[in-house]
């Protein structure tokens, strides 16, 4: 026998039809490779998933408004959004952290939101003594102890006004407890500069946090307004 001549009658032969997927052909490096590309695969949407759920975290935490304090908010422009009540965190919104007194600046304020038609009402996770007695002062009602960003306090604050989320508009220098919490409810929420850097060290611990979801939001199109101090300096 021709060994020659049978390797060459054998090479002119034609390839099966059905010669199996690569996994077949070439048990190791096939599975392998197969490996390789369904890992990518799945890599891949798994970021997409992860890139969604981060964008649908991210607008939870997306304020409708960023100024500087309260008193920067339009009035006018919420009326004609169609809002009727003013929810506002206190502590570093309205004063800085347990300041007792009531600023002749808020009370103004005060006077000229309720002049416009809207009800205003202080909505605190500090206790009665501190809440109560400040919202007193200040001649509004309150809701003390809330636990933002749960639902609860902001729930009894609309029940006790009638009033639909969308007429209600919440105020607060928190991402986390105040603009959270509105967004859950669908509140116009309104972000506003912390009044001072001395503050509770439970916030100071979430303020930490709270910065790098600023810049992520920031480079979302979230603009950072100009502190209050700043601009009068530069009037003068």
């Amino acid at each position: 026998m021709d060994i020659f001549s049978s390797s060459a009658s054998e090479a002119d032969k034609p390839p099966p039809e059905n010669v199996g997927s690569a996994r077949e052909r070439i048990p190791g490096v096939g599975i392998y490779a197969y490996g390789i590309i369904s890992n990518c695969y799945r890599s891949a949407d798994n970021e997409r998933r992860n890139w969604v759920r981060s964008l649908a975290w991210l607008s939870r935490l997306m304020p409708d408004e960023y100024v500087a304090s309260i008193y920067e908010i339009d009035l006018d422009a919420l009326w004609r959004r169609g809002i009727r009540l003013i929810l506002t965190d206190l502590d570093n919104t309205l004063v800085p952290w347990n300041h007792p007194d009531v600023p002749s600046e808020l009370t103004a304020w005060l006077r000229s939101v309720h002049a416009r038609g809207f009800h205003v009402c202080i909505i605190s996770n500090n206790g009665e003594d501190r809440v109560g007695s400040f919202a007193k002062l200040c001649g509004v009602p309150a809701v003390s102890a809330a636990g933002k960003p749960k639902s609860r306090g902001f729930l009894e604050a609309l029940r006790r006004f009638h009033m639909p989320p969308e007429a209600t508009a919440m105020v607060g220098d928190q991402l986390f407890t105040d603009i959270q919490g509105a967004k859950r409810l669908g509140l116009y929420a309104i972000l506003v500069l912390p009044q001072d850097p001395v503050e509770w060290w439970g916030t100071k611990i979430s303020r930490m946090a709270e910065r790098l979801v600023l810049r992520r939001l920031e480079r979302r199109g979230l603009r950072r307004p100009e502190p209050a101090a700043d601009r009068r300096r530069l009037d003068d």
